[in-house]
């Protein structure tokens, strides 16, 4: 049962992320973030660590995100707000080597949006994820389906 890890793998990237207020009740969030990853070394005729491929489950090179919330904060509804944001994946391959060949997840765009309420002790958000009711697949070498569009409410108590 003796094991000893052979290998070597690379990253190279950037994330940048922003979070502003520009007035009051509005919050905007943001990012995006790049990484490639390689192997640099590997086990001699271990086809999973194949030098110049990308390991497995990687995830994708491209990810973006967006999300804004506005709160009112005066008149009748104050302290009721909604939200609007999504994330996007870039293609990326679930699976690099010479012996099963390259295979890619597509890309993908997903919609949100929430209403809340939000007042001094609790909070109660209705969420609808993936509104655009997008067909999109995450996997580690393999394929997992992911929910079409679906609702959550929930309730936070605060002390």
């Amino acid at each position: 049962n003796d094991f000893t890890q052979g290998g070597k793998v690379g990253s190279k990237g950037l994330e940048v992320d922003m979070n502003a207020n520009p007035c009051p009740g509005l919050n905007l969030i943001a990012g995006y973030s790049y990484n490639e990853a390689k192997i640099i070394a590997g086990a001699e005729g271990d086809f999973y660590s194949e030098p110049g491929r990308a390991p497995g489950g990687q995830g994708p090179q491209h990810l973006a995100n967006i999300w804004g919330t506005y709160q009112f904060t005066k008149g009748k509804l104050k302290d009721f707000g909604i939200g609007l944001g999504g994330n996007y994946a870039g293609r990326y391959k679930v699976i690099d080597n010479s012996k099963t060949g390259v295979f890619y997840l597509p890309a993908y765009t997903l919609l949100n949006t929430s209403l809340f309420y939000n007042a001094d002790h609790f909070r109660v958000t209705l969420n609808v994820n993936n509104l655009n009711n997008e067909v999109y697949y995450i996997g580690y070498w393999s394929i997992n389906p992911q929910n079409p569009r679906n609702f959550a409410v929930s309730f936070a108590y605060k002390f």
